[in-house]
């Protein structure tokens, strides 16, 4: 585990603040180049097209840390403690939680795109492979700094952390699975798939992900419901989200065949 840097004995760097620095810097030079690869111009001009989509990533920043801190924050301790909106160290510190993340992104990408009429809301497909690859790299700051860690592991890839105990690297194993991901999706967008599947299959994907390999995890902080049958909070979002994508396969399989 590696959760600081120390330049100095006294000025040290936060591992997972800094990976998360690099992957959101990732994500949007990767995005940037998704547009380019696939000639996708939002309007008449590349420089309105580059300040749509930094206007349109910024705030999907902005609103999904807030959004992601604050459930986190709900999480922990069952019932939102107003007093951790004036702490500085509570927005800029580690504890997020995805779902918080994804939810405050969309809400902000539905202003832009849908109500402000600023960007044409079926090219968001070409953030998501970018996102996937940002996401792998948030993990890789969740591994050095020893938290969202995983369950006992008696197989040989078990690593340690702090009580010495092998555990299953759960946050490697996302990596993994965020990156085949990636290339899936990528390959969606290569072979002209309506944007509803490209993003139906994000979704569902990720909470499939996410379904599975909370239950390699060790960590009771991330809020685990016994009222539903321990159940994790990501967990139980993934159901959901799940049985909405399969409905709208459905949906679009017996409906709209013909039209895809």
């Amino acid at each position: 585990m590696l959760p600081f840097i120390y330049i100095t004995n006294s000025f040290y760097i936060d591992t997972y603040l800094l990976l998360m620095g690099v992957a959101i810097s990732i994500t949007y030079i990767l995005s940037k180049a998704t547009f380019n690869y696939f000639k996708i111009e939002q309007t008449q001009t590349k420089n309105q097209t580059r300040n749509q989509i930094k206007f349109l990533f910024i705030g999907c920043i902005v609103y999904g840390w807030i959004l992601a801190k604050l459930l986190f924050a709900s999480v922990i301790y069952l019932k939102f403690n107003l007093n951790l909106l004036f702490q500085l160290n509570f927005w800029f510190s580690g504890g997020v939680v995805f779902y918080g993340g994804l939810i405050g992104g969309l809400l902000f990408f539905i202003q832009y795109s849908l109500i402000m009429k600023k960007f044409n809301p079926t090219h968001a497909i070409y953030f998501l492979p970018s996102l996937c690859i940002g996401l792998a790299i948030g993990r890789i700051g969740c591994f050095l700094s020893g938290c969202c860690y995983g369950k006992q592991c008696n197989y040989f890839w078990g690593i340690e952390i702090y009580d010495r105990i092998s555990r299953h690297p759960v946050q490697i194993y996302e990596v993994i699975f965020l990156l085949i991901l990636a290339t899936i999706i990528f390959l969606l967008i290569k072979k002209k798939f309506v944007s509803l599947i490209i993003f139906s299959t994000f979704f569902s994907g990720h909470s499939i992900i996410r379904l599975i390999l909370e239950n390699f995890r060790g960590d009771e902080n991330r809020g685990v419901w016994q009222q539903f049958y321990a159940f994790s909070t990501s967990q139980i979002i993934a159901i959901f989200i799940i049985g909405f994508n399969i409905a709208l396969y459905v949906y679009l399989f017996f409906y709209k065949r013909k039209r895809l």
